[in-house]
């Protein structure tokens, strides 16, 4: 509450303060998950906004594009994208790229469907034809299930993209606190997720995009701060980042998110020396907020090679060991595949009989906190024919005498509800 005051507005110190730290914070985002000068970082207030103002700023630009959709994904990434589909007006505008019956996006799917060329369009007879006709594709992809937890091969994806000419948009709320993300490498056209997702603060989204789509391209959300000058003629925007960031910015998350990247930065290095679980999130002091306006604060950041590498195998001994102690339970359903090198520790199920909100509030009486619900994935339990499960996921901090409270409550509440 400190630097409190508008960015970009004021000649006065608290301003230029608080537009140093707004401006850092994005510095910091680009150092932590390697993003090249070739993008350009939005914030707003979470990663459904992320994904709204993507999807505004292609509908502007290619108003009859083929828009493929991940039908395991959130509906953060689902609902932007179908609010065109209008059958009586372009057919197929708006293509579901279906599960497997595990629930399980396959690379075949995504082949076949995105790498065919043809539509139907209306004729003059307002009758649909079969014709050839080269359209923008747009491929929107969950990183990480939120539900089955599997893990999208983003690199092979954005390999088929480029083939068509595809732009790839990538909502990565789910991978960003449990894999490595290096934005020059995976090369998407967009990338979205919320500070939350890795253990910051709750109302900043994230927008990674392509510079090259921005052009000529007007914002979503209008206000102060978003134009050079306006007329009773005319709107002269501004450039790139700031058009899209109108009004009073949360510079307070965006603080916070420096000090969760530092954070998560410390622990991984904790991680590459081998320390205990017992003690993640142990730290012995934390870099004070006026640091944050230094040049060299991007120092904190530095992340030991084999930080990453340890904490996904660390995340795997756990997530094979819950997963084990679900499958000993009686009428207990996994959702998703069982392939540790597949999949992070979101693991959802459900029990036969047993509602998941009963479930949760067992384990809400415990002190434990999972999910319970569709969770915003409606037509993955859909296809699936699950009407509700219960989701737990596993984060840095947690460890196998965690998963054992977990399980005692999973069985008592099983015994209790049927």
């Amino acid at each position: 509450s400190k630097y409190n005051a508008n960015i970009y507005r004021g000649m006065y110190d608290l301003s230029n303060k608080s537009t140093l730290l707004w401006q850092h914070a994005k510095l910091a985002l680009r150092s932590f998950f390697n993003i090249s000068e070739d993008y350009e970082v939005i914030f707003c207030k979470s990663c459904t906004e992320a994904l709204n103002i993507a999807q505004n700023i292609f509908e502007q630009k290619y108003q009859n594009a083929n828009i493929y959709v991940d039908s395991s994904g959130h509906n953060s990434n689902i609902l932007p994208w179908i609010k065109g589909n209008d059958p009586l007006k372009v057919k197929n505008r708006v293509t579901f790229l279906d599960t497997n019956a595990s629930g399980i996006l396959e690379m075949s799917e995504i082949i076949q469907k995105v790498s065919s060329n043809s539509r139907q369009i209306l004729n003059k007879d307002e009758k649909y034809v079969s014709k050839e006709e080269i359209v923008q594709k747009i491929v929107t992809i969950n990183h990480i299930s939120n539900v089955t937890g599997h893990v999208q091969d983003i690199e092979k994806i954005r390999e088929i993209t480029k083939k068509e000419d595809a732009i790839l948009v990538v909502d990565g709320a789910q991978a960003v606190a449990h894999i490595q993300i290096d934005i020059e490498k995976l090369d998407p056209d967009v990338y979205a997720f919320s500070a939350h997702k890795m253990y910051g603060p709750l109302g900043l989204g994230v927008l990674i995009i392509k510079r090259e789509h921005l052009k000529d391209s007007e914002p979503m959300i209008r206000g102060g701060g978003s134009v050079n000058n306006v007329t009773t003629q005319n709107i002269i925007w501004k450039d790139e980042d700031e058009k899209y960031e109108a009004g009073t910015q949360n510079i307070v998350g965006a603080v916070g998110m420096i000090s969760s990247l530092i954070w998560f930065t410390k622990t991984l290095n904790m991680f590459a020396e081998k320390i205990s679980r017992n003690t993640v999130g142990s730290h012995d002091s934390y870099p004070k907020i006026e640091d944050y306006l230094r040049e060299d604060f991007l120092k904190q950041l530095d992340v030991d090679d084999k930080s990453w590498c340890r904490i996904v195998e660390s995340e795997k001994h756990l997530t094979k060991y819950l997963l084990d102690r679900l499958s000993s339970i009686d009428s207990l359903r996994v959702i998703g595949g069982m392939e540790l090198d597949q999949r992070i520790g979101v693991v959802s199920f459900s029990i036969e009989g047993v509602h998941s909100h009963d479930i949760a509030s067992i384990l809400g009486e415990r002190n434990i906190a999972i999910r319970a619900g569709t969770h915003c994935a409606n037509i993955l339990h859909q296809n699936m024919n699950i009407s509700n499960s219960v989701r737990v996921s596993l984060g840095i901090y947690n460890s196998k005498e965690d998963i054992d409270r977990l399980i005692e409550g999973i069985i008592y509440a099983k015994e209790l509800f049927r």
